[in-house]
């Protein structure tokens, strides 16, 4: 944090704010001192804070019985005058930064719209600035804050259901964009509604709003193993996944439920609505990294982003490097992520706000501020001091992998530096192992940097390949690289001059012209020179 200048925005997400009936996670009695505590910290920090992003879920729609209508926005921003009201936190918050709070929706808050948020409206007269898709975010739901030259900064601020398999917004049904995810959340609810003591409510109990409390874990291992290799494209995994929660829930496929619009569905329609999940995103990944393959690995990766929170960084990564990101900062996993390591980009989650009682002390209320102007961020937490105020303290939380282990990594990041005034165009390339992670660069601009991610498959091959890039009439430079497994040294030539290193991408690079010939991943970084 820099407290010196104007040049902190602080990243807010997963707060799950609803109408505090008691199948709700975010409980006003419980959490809402905390979440003033922090617009109060914002407020008193002010002048060093350029903005405030809600990065999705801020309130909650889905966390109610089936059989129970769902609540609008205005209920849900009535039940909290202490927040919403007009001597409320929020809006007291928003007019110390000027106005410049933005709202992006995650998956519990995705049906939210601009006049939704118009509704809130600070003393002062400001309203949060709502972003969406064309509006502000680009494709991917990520929006980027800009330097106060106008210049982009490199920062991607997102929810990251995106990358998520069960939660991300569909928009192949007759319901888009409402994913899968918001009838497993559904059906708990209605568990918790017929089993809840008197005056009891989910936050008297342990794992929930952490997100899901139940563990998919098994689900994952009987269901997806390998899927890519036993069919996985053709089944109905929404299906399979919808019959093992209502079985974990004691749901019949039969019952009705209440939709957002008032009408109902059952069981039975959403697992035929959804049929096709599974084999749309690995087809759109497919056709994103040119590999049938790569994409039913995509697929497993998004579930597995979904149900444990492991690899988002590697989306997070992927994302970055097909559009020049340096920070993606997420929510949605409700797991607060200090950073990444052995990754070419920095990823990091700000974790949420509405933990159980019971979970308060292994799981922290945390949010994220980043130095716009040098990317460094920093996780906070509020919590009860031991004398009792609520304190705003630096958050505990550890740094992942693109690729968890036990997995290795042995991709090739490459980068090419195209030093010279003419632009370089792709005209050739080869994939001896692994697969592109995205389509590669078909131009490099003079003076400009490109980034290539080539990842491996599972099994006992590495990744090699090679670029071939040509200027207007002019020299043709092919670029190759490759980074075996077992006892093969990593090898890599092309360019007026290359540098490299293995292991850690964010370790110190070799001298020029040496190869780091044993390790995983292999960095290169090629020059061409005039």
């Amino acid at each position: 944090m820099n407290f010196d200048t104007k040049s902190n925005i602080v990243v807010l997400s997963d707060v799950h704010i609803g109408t505090n009936q008691p199948t709700c996670w975010y409980q006003a009695s419980v959490h809402e001192p905390y979440l003033i505590a922090i617009l109060q910290w914002v407020k008193d920090n002010a002048a060093s804070i350029d903005q405030l992003v809600l990065l999705g879920d801020l309130v909650d729609f889905w966390t109610y019985p089936c059989e129970n209508p769902l609540p609008g926005f205005t209920d849900i921003t009535g039940a909290n005058p202490n927040i919403f009201g007009s001597a409320g936190a929020l809006g007291a918050t928003i007019d110390a930064l000027g106005g410049e709070v933005y709202y992006l929706t995650g998956n519990h808050d995705m049906n939210v719209t601009a006049a939704d948020i118009g509704e809130i409206v600070s003393p002062q007269g400001h309203s949060p600035k709502f972003l969406d898709v064309g509006n502000g975010l680009d494709e991917l739901g990520f929006y980027q804050p800009m330097l106060p030259s106008g210049a982009p900064s490199g920062i991607a601020l997102g929810h990251g259901h995106y990358y998520t398999l069960f939660n991300a917004p569909d928009e192949n049904t007759s319901w888009e964009p409402m994913p899968v995810g918001h009838f497993v959340t559904r059906m708990i609810a209605s568990h918790w509604a017929r089993t809840l003591q008197p005056g009891q409510t989910v936050a008297d109990l342990p794992g929930q709003g952490a997100p899901m409390g139940i563990t998919m874990l098994p689900f994952l291992l009987a269901t997806l193993s390998e899927p890519w290799k036993s069919g996985g494209n053709n089944a109905n995994i929404p299906a399979l996944l919808l019959n093992w929660v209502a079985g974990q829930m004691g749901w019949n496929d039969t019952n009705p439920i209440v939709m957002l619009d008032g009408g109902t569905t059952t069981l039975d329609e959403v697992k035929t609505v959804y049929q096709n999940l599974w084999s749309n995103w690995a087809a759109r990944q497919a056709a994103l990294m040119n590999s049938p393959e790569a994409g039913q690995i995509a697929a497993y990766k998004a579930a597995l982003a979904d149900a444990l929170a492991w690899y988002l960084g590697w989306f997070a990564q992927q994302a970055s490097i097909q559009n020049g990101y340096d920070l993606v900062v997420m929510g949605h996993t409700h797991v607060p992520i200090a950073g990444m390591t052995g990754g070419v980009i920095n990823y990091v989650n700000s974790g949420f706000e509405c933990p159980s009682v019971p979970d308060m002390g292994t799981q922290q209320i945390s949010f994220a501020v980043i130095d716009r102007d040098t990317k460094q961020t920093t996780l906070l937490q509020a919590r009860k001091s031991s004398s009792g105020p609520i304190e705003i303290v630096p958050c505990p939380a550890a740094s992942v992998s693109p690729v968890p282990p036990p997995a290795m990594d042995f991709s090739c990041y490459i980068t090419i530096e195209n030093n010279q005034g003419f632009p370089l165009t792709l005209t050739g390339s080869t994939i001896g192992h692994g697969y592109l992670t995205g389509p590669l660069p078909q131009q490099i601009a003079p003076n400009s940097v490109a980034r290539i991610w080539l990842t491996d498959y599972p099994g006992g091959h590495g990744s090699d390949g090679s670029v071939t890039y040509q200027y207007p009439g002019g020299a043709s430079y092919t670029f190759a690289f490759d980074c075996p497994t077992g006892v093969l040294p990593n090898t890599c030539s092309g360019g007026s001059w290359f540098k490299t290193k293995a292991g850690d991408p964010n370790g110190p690079w070799g001298p020029i012209g040496s190869i780091a010939r044993y390790g995983h991943p292999f960095s290169v970084t090629f020059g061409v020179e005039s």
